[in-house]
């Protein structure tokens, strides 16, 4: 770019928030971070020119300062105006240091800056490289790199990585930022903050799997894992019912959870029916599995204690118990069944299923550290990474050739990287045809292999349960079936079909 060409672009850049100024907007930041091209200028990996706009610091931030004086021209002193920069890059060599970030926050506040909004950006060539950053699977990530430039200059910090609202609270309470930046708590939750101050002890339901950014990379429109109405904020609604109607709901897992939490909020009558003594269902093996699952399954539970809704705990719904309750609508929430191959030794008491790990994985390497994980969908890939975690030698068999399809691009582009270093052996394109005391015998390309185990998790051993949507046919009822008792899936489905049946009924 010639020095024209960057003297053509500050006019963009003004131009851009004097539009945002004429069309009511508050502020505007200039993004100077996540590999765009004022940061491509700020890097040392990225800017090799050897004039006045590369080589020291000064020189590499002066696009930025030429663009954030070009704006500040245009807008005036009474309109707020901000840049998000990278307060490190990772996984770069030559990459922005902690150091280059303060001192181009110093730089960019002397500018005409009224505040710094504190991100990373990390090499996108590394498959682990963008859940480094801009979008952190460690809770609280870029904390720190708020904090020091928050030392370093006299105008408030925006700290921003996956930051929980109780660490948002502690963070500006300690004066390590003064305000906190939300953006997929809010897609998950975009009542998060009414929620916050109002009082209500609640948490965003994320559950990191990358669904919403992820989607970029599919190029479909954005969605929410865990919030179906995000991005269908005109089709799902919503609203109080017109007519109060009595619902049962079978199987308290997040299917049922969310649809009850939901028709409570519309104002129906609603009996929630677990067979099991304790709500969850098979996500409290998903949270076992991966921590970052819990939040939504937290929420749901509080949710659901705090409306008004009848809990039947170790209740499992039958033709008496609808006759009893004698809904005018029922939903089953029952989750799937569980099954095992018909191979020798799939019976034994090492061979275990997602749902024996529901308190915990203790079970799974009773026997020993040696546990061949069969299956390599999302349930079987997170079951393998806690494993892996916790110290066991790791072996997945199963029959697909790519892991995990369903996990968004990013979660995915993860778990595999994660996988490769924990030494989890990968065994696709086979198919298991016996366990044994000591060994999983398995055969590939028609040749026949073995390893030694000390324990089997049957990550896909679950199938539709459709028993008692077959028994409720001939009674004539309105019946919506939804989640893992239509097939087995993943929360995305089961949030979804809950929401769809809440917004019919």
């Amino acid at each position: 770019a010639t020095d024209e060409d960057i003297t053509t672009l500050c006019g963009w850049f003004a131009d851009a928030a004097e539009r945002a100024r004429a069309a009511g907007f508050d502020g505007v930041e200039i993004h100077a971070g996540h590999g765009y091209l004022i940061s491509s200028f700020l890097s040392r990996s990225t800017n090799l020119r050897s004039d006045e706009y590369g080589g020291p610091l000064e020189n590499r931030a002066r696009v930025l300062l030429r663009v954030i004086r070009a704006v500040r021209e245009r807008v005036g002193t009474g309109f707020p105006v901000w840049c998000r920069l990278d307060g490190v890059e990772f996984r770069k060599q030559n990459g922005i240091t902690e150091a280059d970030a303060q001192r181009t926050a110093e730089l960019a506040v002397a500018a005409g800056l009224d505040a710094v909004h504190v991100s990373a950006y990390a090499d996108p060539r590394s498959a682990i490289g963008f859940t480094d950053a801009p979008l952190p699977h460690q809770p609280s990530a870029y904390l720190g790199l708020a904090r020091g430039i928050k030392q370093r200059v006299a105008v408030p910090v925006i700290a921003v990585g996956r930051i929980a609202p109780d660490a948002a609270d502690r963070a500006i309470a300690d004066g390590d930022a003064d305000f906190v930046a939300w953006g997929r708590a809010l897609i998950a939750d975009p009542e998060l903050p009414a929620k916050l101050a109002r009082g209500d002890a609640a948490q965003s339901r994320c559950i990191y799997s990358y669904r919403c950014v992820g989607n970029i990379f599919l190029r479909r429109a954005a969605s929410c894992a865990v919030n179906p109405r995000a991005g269908r904020e005109g089709e799902l609604r919503i609203e109080h019912a017109a007519r109060r109607r009595r619902v049962l709901i079978a199987g308290g897992g997040p299917a049922g959870l969310e649809a009850a939490r939901l028709l409570a909020l519309r104002g129906h009558a609603v009996t929630l029916c677990e067979r099991e003594p304790e709500l969850g269902g098979l996500a409290l093996a998903a949270v076992a599995a991966e921590p970052n699952n819990a939040p939504l399954l937290d929420e749901l539970l509080r949710a659901v204690a705090a409306a008004k809704i009848e809990l039947r705990l170790g209740c499992e719904v039958t033709d008496s118990v609808v006759a009893e309750i004698d809904p005018d609508a029922v939903v089953l929430a029952v989750g799937a069944r569980r099954v095992r191959p018909r191979i020798p030794g799939a019976d034994a008491a090492h061979v275990l299923d997602p749902w024996q790990l529901r308190g915990g994985f203790e079970a799974a390497l009773a026997n020993g550290p040696r546990v061949a994980v069969v299956g390599a969908g999302l349930v079987g890939v997170e079951i393998a990474e806690r494993l892996a975690e916790l110290g066991a030698t790791v072996s997945l068999i199963a029959a697909q050739t790519v892991i995990a399809p369903e996990m968004s691009p990013p979660r995915r582009w993860r778990a595999v990287h994660l996988l490769k270093e924990h030494g989890v052996a990968r065994h696709t394109g086979a198919e298991l045809v016996a366990i044994e005391p000591g060994r999983a015998i398995f055969l590939h390309a028609g040749e026949r292999r073995e390893i030694a185990v000390d324990g089997v998790v049957l990550s896909d051993a679950l199938a539709p349960d459709d028993a008692l949507a077959a028994a409720l046919a001939p009674r004539g009822r309105e019946v919506h079936r939804i989640g893992d008792c239509v097939a087995p899936r993943t929360f995305e489905e089961a949030i979804y079909e809950a929401t769809t049946a809440a917004a019919l009924l």
